[in-house]
């Protein structure tokens, strides 16, 4: 889950992108208009999803999140490789 603020002092625009990581899909919700995130708009908005599942996805490798490594000789999941559904 990845939220985002465009202007900190008014919160506009805040966005949050959550990435499934069981089966790849992505949503996409504006918590100041859609609060209790119903209004999935990830299909109405390609670029915004596009840029924060990247924002995401980047923060994962900085912070080498151990769900990246492999253990016990599993490969483990690798978001590179998913695709924006």
């Amino acid at each position: 889950i990845l939220s985002y603020y465009k202007d900190l002092k008014t919160q506009l625009s805040l966005m949050t992108y959550i990435l499934r990581l069981e089966d790849g899909r992505h949503h996409l919700y504006n918590l100041k208009l859609d609060p209790e995130e119903k209004n999935d708009i990830a299909a109405a908005q390609p670029q915004k999803t596009a840029e924060m599942k990247k924002m995401l996805l980047s923060w994962y490798k900085d912070v080498d999140a151990e769900f990246l490594r492999e253990k016990d000789g599993n490969i483990p999941w690798k978001p590179e490789k998913q695709l924006i559904r």
